[in-house]
């Protein structure tokens, strides 16, 4: 028996079907996001812009 659904929020694709089920099964879902990130430390949107910034890094 699931009493409770704790996920977490990996955008619409991922989460969506996870949150339909719970609500149609009648189970609270506890919703995780991840903390922003500290202030100067590097963020990547994808592979290739992580990549891009290794290879600037050690070039």
């Amino acid at each position: 028996r699931i009493d409770v659904l704790v996920t977490k929020d990996s955008g619409a694709a991922a989460t969506a079907p996870k949150l339909t089920a719970a609500r149609e099964a009648g189970i609270p879902v506890v919703l995780v996001r991840r903390p922003p990130a500290p202030e100067g430390v590097p963020v990547a949107a994808d592979p290739a812009e992580a990549a891009d910034w290794v290879r600037r890094l050690f070039a």
